[in-house]
């Protein structure tokens, strides 16, 4: 049986056209992405659809974090609106409070959407609560995404005594996730790229004429990675 051999090296051109998940490229080579949102919603609403939060009616979102945060500070992310004139929002996570002031001034395009920085001491592995109270006579609003799963936004209309999540929203007709998302400044956990086809049978003619014989292809990879890192590869 005939032996063929080639060999295909991926240069950085193409390993910019390959399909990646939490990788990119730069002057060193590949790298995992910096920055991990953490969301139960895609943003898949509108104006129309919001929960007011005043007086004894308080809104809950919850997290999951798979691990304790490996970063000095995160960020909290709301579609979060003032509808009143003045007032305050008291925001707490896993109880405690943390400052927020609303801007007075912002550009249209992120009007809605605030950065509001937590201490990531107060965050956990496992599960954790942000809690939206009014202050006095304020009256806030957030956006609610229509869902069933996973179940993790709540409202209580007896200042936080009891909660649900069912009934949401204006005339508690809206089941969903309240539109909160919590962003920390680390690497992704893990990444994925995968290369463009490479057609063993077409690399060269007289390859690609041998009819009923066999390929045996091989994969060898030169690589260095950071401490506490690993990588695997596949064919």
């Amino acid at each position: 049986m005939a032996t063929f051999e080639f060999t295909h090296s991926w240069k950085a051109a193409e390993l910019d056209r390959c399909m990646r998940r939490n990788v990119v490229s730069g002057a060193s080579g590949l790298g995992l992405r910096r920055g991990v949102t953490i969301a139960d919603e895609s943003g898949r609403t509108d104006t129309r659809n919001i929960e007011t939060v005043k007086g004894l009616r308080q809104a809950r979102k919850r997290f999951q974090l798979p691990t304790a945060p490996a970063t000095e500070t995160a960020l909290l992310c709301p579609y979060l609106r003032r509808v009143s004139e003045g007032g305050q929002l008291q925001i707490t996570v896993n109880g405690e409070s943390v400052p927020f002031e609303l801007a007075a001034q912002r550009d249209y395009w992120e009007d809605a959407w605030q950065r509001i920085e937590v201490p990531a001491r107060l965050l956990r592995q496992g599960e954790n609560e942000v809690v939206f109270r009014a202050v006095g006579d304020s009256q806030w609003s957030l956006l609610i995404e229509e869902s069933r799963h996973p179940d993790r936004s709540e409202i209580s209309d007896d200042g936080g005594i009891t909660w649900r999540s069912e009934e949401l929203g204006g005339s508690d007709r809206a089941d969903g996730e309240y539109v909160v998302r919590l962003w920390l400044d680390q690497y992704a956990n893990w990444g994925e790229i995968i290369s463009d086809p490479v057609d063993l049978l077409a690399a060269s003619g007289e390859v690609a004429t041998t009819h009923g014989g066999s390929a045996v292809a091989r994969l060898d990879v030169e690589w260095s990675t950071p401490e506490c890192t690993g990588i695997e590869f596949s064919w």
